[in-house]
């Protein structure tokens, strides 16, 4: 997809079992896990360095100017 990964981070190579884990303690965000599909939120988030949420964002929203203002200061 030619994403930086200098700046984003996947929830990939996980079993179910972690990353429903840490989806509902880190972003208080259930999975699930239905007969050939997942269900989740759809939800984005920004996270700090530290791993705190700083964030959550509509992703289903189509106006997307508050995740590009947030993410262009938080770079910098």
């Amino acid at each position: 997809m030619g994403v930086n990964d200098d700046y984003w981070s996947f929830l990939t190579g996980y079993g179910l079992d972690e990353i429903t884990r840490f989806a509902e303690e880190s972003f208080k965000s259930p999975v699930k896990k239905l007969d050939d599909d997942y269900l989740h939120s759809t939800r984005f988030f920004l996270v700090n360095e530290n791993g705190e949420v700083i964030r959550a964002y509509n992703g289903m929203a189509t106006d997307l100017s508050d995740i590009k203002n947030d993410t262009s200061r938080t770079v910098q």
